[in-house]
């Protein structure tokens, strides 16, 4: 693979995506079969890219809507119907239908939105979604999408954050009302996975498991709906490949013995990692006015710059 950008940051997909064909795969097959799925994986794996990089590839295909939601900031069940009101706005007939449902709230707010108005959206769909009515809400939302001509795929990402939250209170200390809210929401989620199979197919994720925080609360059979995968880190011959790749656009030589004591350096091949390192290794040299690595340089950049303050708080997830 050649033409490989530089991933920075954040979640990638396309010309930024780096392999993963087998992990892409196994989830395309688990939505063309209505398989709902519980994702799972270490931070800076991959995990979010993986899904984010699927519903780009489904929806260029035209077989599937997709919405993606993040739930990494949201606090409540009524929050996550909220997000999931806001980011089905792209899905153009399901939106109608939400907008209709939300007709006292939603008044003014045209069929097709831009960026601007998101916000203004999220504030008139949360003052028209309370604890007491989110259930129902949600579900018109939710029938919403299953109306749609074409099935969707509704992605969940950081699902386990969320219901830690509700959880448990400021001590970290699970309570009885915490244990309620998340019994209340994972119900009706279940019950959303059950009543739009085929319409509606789940991709739960999360940097924290699921299912060990619903075992310690008692409440595991709210996951058995959900098929899991667990995101491995990149074999050696991945990281090599990526490596080369990055080099070749970069107009770095990097040798082959230069990228194997890379991954040796680094032992667990996480994505993120293994870009990190090449990113550092590359402004390094660029400083220097080369662009050829050597092993001696593999070795200063390692010491002086992943393991540095600053690259340990990057590598200590």
């Amino acid at each position: 693979m050649t033409g490989l950008r530089k991933a920075g940051a954040n979640w990638v997909d396309g010309d930024r995506f780096f392999d993963r064909k087998a992990e892409l795969d196994v989830l395309r097959a688990r939505v063309q079969n209505g398989t709902h799925t519980l994702l799972t994986a270490q931070r800076r794996m991959g995990k979010t890219s993986l899904v984010r990089e699927l519903l780009r590839l489904l929806a260029a295909e035209g077989r599937f809507e997709t919405v993606f939601v993040d739930l990494e900031d949201v606090r409540t069940a009524a929050d996550a119907v909220v997000e999931i009101g806001v980011e089905s706005r792209h899905v153009h007939g399901a939106w109608a239908r939400i907008r209709s449902g939300f007709a006292n709230v939603l008044r003014g707010i045209e069929d097709r939105i831009d960026e601007l108005a998101v916000a203004e959206v999220r504030v008139k769909l949360r003052a028209g979604i309370d604890p007491g009515n989110w259930r129902q809400k949600g579900d018109a939302v939710c029938a919403a999408l299953a109306k749609n001509e074409s099935p969707v795929v509704l992605a969940l990402d950081e699902l386990p954050i969320l219901v830690n939250r509700m959880l448990k209170d400021e001590d970290y200390r699970t309570t009885p009302a915490g244990k309620q809210d998340v019994d209340e929401f994972l119900s009706w989620l279940r019950k959303i996975g059950q009543d739009h199979r085929q319409r509606i197919c789940l991709i739960l994720s999360g940097s924290i498991g699921l299912e060990p925080i619903l075992r310690q609360a008692g409440l595991s059979a709210h996951a058995n709906i959900f098929s899991p995968l667990d995101l491995k880190p990149w074999n050696e011959k991945t990281a090599l490949d990526c490596l080369a790749a990055l080099a070749e656009t970069c107009d770095l030589n990097l040798p082959l013995a230069a990228r194997e004591e890379m991954c040796r350096r680094l032992r667990c091949l996480v994505p993120h990692h293994v870009q990190r390192f090449f990113d550092s290794l590359d402004e390094s040299l660029r400083l220097d006015g080369r662009r050829r690595a050597s092993l001696d340089d593999v070795e200063r950049v390692y010491t002086a710059e992943m393991l540095s303050i600053r690259g340990q708080a990057d590598l200590d997830h």
